[in-house]
C-alpha cells in the first residue's frame, strides 16, 4: 500500500491524499475523485506523472498501474495531478486496439548533452527506433518549460521507465527530441504512446 498526494490544481494549492495498490489504475484514480465529487464529469480529465526538476510530464494510460509508476521513482521532485487533456480519449485501450498508429519522418534528437542529430525515426512493432538504436522500454513525456539548446520549440522526451540508476549515464535513461511543427510533434506524441501499448 502506497500513501500519496494528488494535486487537483497546477499551481499545488490543492491535492487529494490517497492510498493505493499495485492494482490501482490511472482510470480508478479518475473514478475516484469524481466519486468524491473533486472532479466534474467530463471525459477529458487525466492523471499526469509530472517530473517538476526535469520539466516533463505524462498522462497516464487508463489501464497503468499507479503505484507501479510512483516505485520507479528516486527523488521529490516526481508528483501526480490530475487536469484536463484534450488527447484523453487517446489514453483508453479501445482506442488504442481501434486505431494502430503508424507514424514515420525526420526528427531532430539530441543524443549527447547540447549535440543534436536529426533522424529517420520510425514506430513499429511497439517501439521508436531510428538510426543507430530503438527504445522499446522508454515512454513519451511532454516537455513543460522548452528545452534551450534544442533546435525547435517543439519538443517532446523519451525516458526510460526503469529507476535511473539502472542505466549509465543520463542520455542512455533521458532522450530530447524536436520536431519541425508544433502540429508534428503532437503527433509524434499520440503516436508513441499508442505504440506502447
Amino acid at each position: 500500500m502506497i500513501v500519496t498526494r494528488i494535486y487537483l490544481q497546477t499551481d499545488g494549492s490543492a491535492f487529494k491524499t490517497v492510498q493505493l495498490t499495485l492494482q490501482f489504475t490511472a482510470a480508478m484514480v479518475i473514478k475516484y475523485l469524481r466519486r468524491k465529487e473533486l472532479l466534474d464529469a467530463s471525459e477529458d480529465w487525466a492523471l499526469f506523472e509530472v517530473n517538476q526538476r526535469l520539466g516533463i510530464e505524462r498522462p497516464l494510460r487508463q489501464w497503468e498501474s499507479v503505484a507501479a509508476q510512483i516505485t520507479c521513482w528516486e527523488d521529490k521532485q516526481h508528483v501526480l495531478m490530475v487536469k484536463k487533456y484534450n488527447y484523453a480519449a487517446s489514453l483508453s485501450p479501445q482506442v488504442v486496439r481501434e486505431r494502430p498508429v503508424h507514424m514515420q519522418g525526420w526528427l531532430t534528437i539530441e543524443y549527447k548533452k547540447g549535440k543534436w542529430q536529426r533522424r529517420y525515426c520510425v514506430i513499429r512493432d511497439l517501439a521508436i527506433y531510428h538510426a543507430r538504436d530503438d527504445s522499446p522500454g522508454f515512454d513519451v513525456y511532454m516537455v513543460t518549460d522548452g528545452y534551450a539548446s534544442a533546435p525547435t520549440p517543439h519538443v517532446l522526451c523519451l525516458r526510460g521507465q526503469d529507476r535511473a540508476s539502472k542505466y549509465d549515464t543520463q542520455e542512455d535513461y533521458i532522450r530530447y527530441i524536436s520536431t519541425d511543427t508544433n502540429a508534428s510533434l503532437e503527433q509524434w506524441i499520440l503516436a508513441i504512446r499508442h505504440a506502447k501499448v
